[in-house]
């Protein structure tokens, strides 16, 4: 995979197996709120061929608004939850603002990719 971002890969192959991963699944947006409670919780869809390339762009956006964007979900298909979430160093006010151009910046991407908000959830 280019851009080094996979480490390594999980087969669910057995009952135990996909116990496990799942139980950190359920985890991810508890630790994700550790991080900090301003945040905004996107479930986003491209074609699965897009999927390195969104996020390679959401590293962008992240870098441009100043903000961490990590994503996690049904990657196999393309649904993938996106948090943006505010930098510690953002003030509140700043971050209020900006969420908008943020979230417009991130849908536009998304479209432009050949995909949609809330795949997941029926809305094409």
């Amino acid at each position: 995979m280019s851009g080094g971002w996979a480490l390594d890969a999980y087969v669910g192959n057995t009952p135990a197996t996909e116990k496990r991963m799942w139980r950190v699944r359920e985890k991810v947006s508890e630790a994700l709120t550790l991080l900090s409670p301003h945040q905004s919780a996107e479930d986003i869809v491209v074609p699965p061929a897009a999927i390195a390339e969104l996020l390679t762009e959401l590293q962008k956006l992240s870098g441009r608004h100043g903000v961490f964007i990590p994503c996690f979900g049904h990657a196999g298909d393309g649904n993938l939850h996106a948090r943006i979430i505010k930098a510690q160093e953002m003030p509140g006010e700043t971050w209020e603002t900006h969420k908008p151009a943020i979230l417009a910046d991130l849908y536009r991407t998304v479209r432009r990719l050949g995909g949609t908000i809330s795949g997941e959830h029926g809305i094409v």
